[in-house]
């Protein structure tokens, strides 16, 4: 969920994940890219991402160790990698993890976070259905920003092997597991409008927290 200073705060995580540390949206490469576009982003090679692409960021990694020692593996290229994903995953019985990249890791031994492919989805409210829909009170509730979309959160998956993700564009209502992950956000969408209904738009509760 984000917050009025554009602050990621963690709804739901696996345990492992779970540090308690608020994220600026802008320290982060995927979620600054949903911001600025309101479209999912998908990366499906993220060691290929940090070594060639210069703008690239992510405070979970040493960007810059990653750039200078780091080489990218035969088998996390796509052909390689779906090969392994699609004919091998039943014989070969390895947790996929790669050591040298799990070094590249700001959080060492923190195998929550070793990933090379990761997809988010926006879950946005767009500008019409604030003038047209919502009730001007639910829209103060939500602190909708009147900046075209306003996103309420993210919801993020991420995957040790490169290539796990369907490689269609994430703008393209082709991608499957993009289309899934959207069926989530507006799942997910009702539950935070519910939430901030019986919290913020609640005199009660807004008196009770002021005392």
């Amino acid at each position: 969920m984000v917050n009025e200073d554009d602050y990621i705060l963690d709804i739901v995580m696996a345990p492992q994940n779970q540090d308690g540390v608020e994220k600026s949206i802008d320290d982060y490469s995927i979620f600054k890219d949903v911001k600025k576009s309101g479209t999912p982003y998908l990366d499906n090679n993220i060691p290929r991402t940090a070594k060639k692409n210069t703008e690239y960021e992510n405070p979970s990694l040493d960007i810059q160790k990653i750039r200078h020692e780091y080489k990218c593996k035969i088998r996390d290229w796509k052909w390689a990698s779906r090969w392994k994903n699609n004919i091998l995953q039943n014989i070969i019985k390895d947790d996929c993890l790669d050591s040298e990249w799990a070094a590249m890791n700001i959080k060492k031994g923190d195998i929550g976070n070793i990933y090379k492919s990761h997809i988010a989805v926006p879950i946005t409210f767009m500008d019409h259905a604030i003038k047209h829909k919502l009730d001007k009170r639910l829209a103060d509730v939500l602190q909708l920003k009147n900046e075209g979309r306003s996103i309420l959160g993210f919801i993020c998956v991420d995957h040790p092997m490169t290539y796990y993700f369907e490689d269609k564009e994430a703008d393209s209502y082709d991608n499957i597991d993009i289309n899934v992950m959207y069926l989530f956000a507006d799942m997910i969408s009702l539950i935070f409008i519910i939430s901030l209904m019986y919290k913020e738009g609640s005199d009660t509760y807004v008196t009770y927290k002021a005392i």
